[in-house]
Formats: C-alpha cells, structure tokens, sequence
C-alpha cells in the first residue's frame, strides 16, 4: 500500500513538471521590475554593460550575455543579483547574474 502512494506521488510530480515550465515562460511577458540600456564599453570592443536607468551612474557587467542583447543602445528589462568582486580585483562594472532579460517594448 505505501509503495502505491509513493508511485502515485512521483506520477503527480511527473505529471506537474511540464506545468512549471510553462507557468516560467509565462513570467516573460509581464514587465520586469528594471530598465536600463545596454552600452559596448570601451567602443568597439567586445565588453557589453548595462547601465540601469534609474541608476545613471552605474554599470552592470553580465558574463554571459546573449549575443541578442548585444546591441550597443537597446533598451531592456530585467531581473538578476548583482555578485560581490573578488578581493584587490578592479573591475570597470559591478558584476551581475541575470535571471531574466528581455527587449523592453
């Protein structure tokens, strides 16, 4: 009897997953909580920033930026974490994991 519960509980959980998944693409299609626009710094050069809108002053370095984003000047919406910087490390950003972004409409 307590291996058919413990079966159907993995069935349900099973079964919930694609329902996750889903109610995460949802998400993308509210407004995210942040603005800001993304700037090539140094010109021309690989290093892609994204300077907040309600923060002028402050740049955000994202290691992994998708090459979408890449634009030098397009305006964006997005959710993340900024990281401490490691000890006696100089850094032209502060560093930030993005959880989200998308184009801002």
């Amino acid at each position: 009897m307590r291996k058919i519960f413990i079966y159907i509980f993995v069935l349900f959980f099973i079964a919930t997953l694609p329902m996750m998944a889903m109610s995460k693409r949802k998400l993308t299609n509210r407004k995210l909580p942040y603005t800001g626009t993304v700037v090539n710094f140094p010109k021309g050069s690989n290093t892609y920033l994204i300077v907040p809108d309600n923060e002028p002053n402050k740049r955000l370095w994202v290691e992994n930026l998708n090459t979408q984003f890449k634009i030098d000047g397009m305006k964006i919406e997005f959710i993340g974490v900024e990281i401490t910087q490691k000890q006696n490390a100089y850094l032209k950003a502060a560093p930030y994991r993005l959880k989200m972004i998308q184009p801002k409409k």
